[in-house]
């Protein structure tokens, strides 16, 4: 009898951790309307170019030296990216060998969000640690969360956006507190331990807009940053914010910068370095 209250014990236990987390309460179903449509998937590619010809550079043949996937989230005068997208060559080990004598360039940024957008070249408005915003309501009509700057321990709700199958986004959403007292970069966050696997995630807080009306505004991102999930407060990001430089040591040129410095549009490619032999370089007419 004592092993059977035991039993039932623990999985009343277990199903009462299963419920906080897959049962929704009519709580959780406000958060999922508000978040409904903000995610999106978008890939951003890279050239590298020489720092003394001012020629373009591919690898293997591609127009792209190389590529980085990620999940974006829509604002309302915009969208924000992880650091990934904006700086793809900070992540990409092809690029160590070229980075002395080459700076790279942003190329296509590819917007998936039911159909396909493409962006000739994605620019960078403001950046908030790895964070980095795009000013621009015009691909998403507007349509999005408000970021706000949090401040000291803030009670909220984290929204994870799971990997699917099917068309339907899923999600695990639960109430968490969050502490942004002196918070300048990104902590890392435990996630949830389940069979799903996460894809991306934020931070919301609730705030009352009006009598009877509750708004979930966007305060942290959580993305994967090599490796390990890190939660990415967003600060006050505005359009009215001045760009900030990239992070990493070079400054990568915009295309129209490009077509205006270099006198030829050819555009060549690489080999991929092997164990520092000598690169081999071939051209191709674009």
């Amino acid at each position: 009898m004592k092993k059977l209250l035991i039993l039932t014990g623990f999985w009343m236990i277990a199903a009462s951790m299963t419920a906080q987390i897959f049962v929704k309460s009519s709580d959780q179903q406000f958060v999922e309307d508000a978040i409904e449509g903000c995610f999106f998937d978008i890939t951003q590619s890279y050239r590298l170019q020489d720092t003394a010809t001012m020629k373009l550079y591919g690898l293997k043949g591609r127009n792209e030296f190389g590529t980085a996937k990620a999940v974006g989230v829509k604002t309302t005068d915009g969208f924000v990216v992880p650091d990934q997208i904006a700086q793809p060559w900070n992540y990409d080990d092809n690029f160590i060998q070229f980075k002395e004598s080459h700076r790279p360039v942003l190329y296509k940024s590819i917007i998936s969000d039911g159909e396909e957008q493409v962006i000739d070249s994605l620019t960078v408005t403001a950046s908030q640690g790895l964070l980095h915003f795009v000013a621009d309501s015009s691909i998403f009509g507007g349509q999005g969360l408000t970021p706000v700057k949090a401040e000291g321990n803030v009670k909220g709700w984290l929204v994870w956006l799971l990997e699917q199958k099917d068309e339907s986004p899923k999600y695990i959403i639960y109430k968490k507190d969050a502490d942004f007292s002196g918070v300048a970069s990104a902590n890392t966050v435990t996630i949830p331990n389940n069979s799903y696997t996460p894809r991306a995630g934020i931070f919301l807080i609730p705030t009352q807009s009006g009598i009877g009306t509750l708004q979930f505004q966007l305060a942290a991102i959580i993305a994967n940053v090599e490796g390990q999930w890190k939660m990415m407060p967003v600060g006050d990001f505005s359009p009215s914010q001045q760009q900030t430089k990239p992070t990493d040591r070079q400054t990568p040129l915009t295309l129209e910068q490009i077509a205006e410095s270099s006198d030829t549009e050819e555009v060549a490619t690489v080999e991929e370095p092997t164990n520092g032999k000598d690169k081999k370089r071939k051209k191709k007419n674009k």
